[in-house]
């Protein structure tokens, strides 16, 4: 039977690759997101499932895009290179926009030497797309919520003390202007009819 294999490196790992970029250089994550917002808008109008290349380096943050593109380029060479086999047929199936790059690396591969492009093996941990999301999304939107709360507060506490400053001035107010209307009524005593 045939061997397959998965040479390009795993999804998690290039996600967390990213969004350690990402959080580490947070000027970095609002162009990631304009050419994220471009390239599906792109794919949902063209129908195309992949970007021109030239297109998503314009677009692209330059250390983004060296990590979605060269760095897993250089993964599965040095797959290949891993996993070949002398004297053997090999099939490669991947996109158009990874051909050039892979055939550039194999061959470099092949007159330097397999060690030349060898990948880093990582192991994937969620821990970077978290601390993105919640440095970005969540801690910006707890902190707004608590100062608003904390607006809220102090504005409540400063208009309360204004009602009340401003209800003890009328009952004053009210006690300088006439002073009988809080004076006890007068001793009213029976009028006893003499005769």
């Amino acid at each position: 039977g045939l061997q397959v294999y998965a040479i390009d490196r795993p999804y998690q790992e290039t996600q967390n690759r990213v969004a350690k970029r990402l959080f580490l250089h947070p000027r970095e994550l609002l162009a990631f997101t304009r050419h994220a917002a471009e390239t599906l808008a792109r794919r949902r109008s063209e129908g195309t499932a992949t970007i021109a290349q030239e297109q998503m380096k314009e677009s692209c943050p330059p250390a983004v895009f060296e990590i979605l593109v060269t760095e897993r380029e250089r993964h599965m060479a040095a797959e290949l290179v891993r996993r070949a086999v002398r004297n053997v047929d090999v099939l490669v199936l991947c996109s158009a926009e990874r051909l050039p790059g892979l055939q550039r690396l194999i061959q470099a591969n092949a007159e330097h030497g397999a060690d030349a492009n060898a990948a880093v093996a990582t192991g994937a941990t969620r821990v970077w797309p978290f601390l993105l999301i919640v440095a970005y999304v969540i801690l910006p939107g707890y902190g707004s919520l608590f100062l608003a709360w904390r607006a809220s507060r102090w504005l409540t506490q400063t208009l309360a003390a204004q009602v009340r400053s401003g209800l003890s001035s009328s009952v004053e107010q009210t006690e300088t202007e006439d002073p009988s209307a809080n004076s006890e009524a007068p001793d009213e005593r029976p009028v006893e009819a003499t005769s």
